[in-house]
């Protein structure tokens, strides 16, 4: 995000692979944290179990723009369709990443979330696959270390159901991708 802000990028997309849980400490520490202190919110120090100041070098957005986002997110996750949200945000003065600040981006969050709509679509048989260990964290697979004894490595299943998910994701979103790109 820091090099996008300081080159003046004005509209991005974020995919983002981490939860974006505000309610289990071990999420907490990941995504959240990630997104959080962006907007200079507190974060979750999952060591210390304890919410903290973020870090000031991390402020790039408009705090006060958090708490739609947040809201948003955790409409869409309750609802079981896909997670994202746009908004237009105020690019805060940032000197240690070289942020001028002082305008404004529109960024759509795209979040890899588990989706009952996307799950009720599928075969019962894949759905079953769902409940088996190897796929007992989908959506959600380490960049490192998902699988023992390899750095990285997915199984067939975990390649496949990303790819499915994902496709499936970007198209339920595609009209706003569209839209902020100028692609209309």
């Amino acid at each position: 995000m820091a090099s996008l802000l300081a080159r003046g990028v004005e509209n991005i997309v974020v995919f983002l692979t981490e939860p974006f849980d505000t309610t289990t400490a071990q999420y907490q520490a990941i995504g959240y944290n990630q997104i959080a202190s962006l907007f200079g919110q507190h974060v979750f120090d999952w060591k210390n179990q304890a919410s903290v100041d973020a870090n000031p070098n991390s402020l790039m957005l408009d705090p006060a723009k958090f708490a739609a986002l947040k809201a948003g997110v955790e409409s869409a996750m309750k609802a079981g369709g896909p997670v994202f949200w746009k908004d237009s945000y105020a690019v805060q003065p940032n000197s240690w990443f070289g942020i001028a600040g002082g305008w404004t981006c529109n960024i759509l969050w795209v979040f890899n979330s588990v989706s009952s709509d996307w799950v009720a679509q599928l075969p019962s048989d894949v759905q079953t696959l769902l409940q088996t260990d190897e796929l007992s964290d989908f959506p959600y697979v380490k960049v490192f270390g998902q699988n023992p004894r390899a750095v990285i490595n997915l199984t067939p299943n975990q390649a496949n159901m990303l790819g499915n998910f994902g496709y499936w994701m970007t198209t339920s979103a595609e009209a706003e991708i569209r839209s902020l790109l100028g692609a209309g």
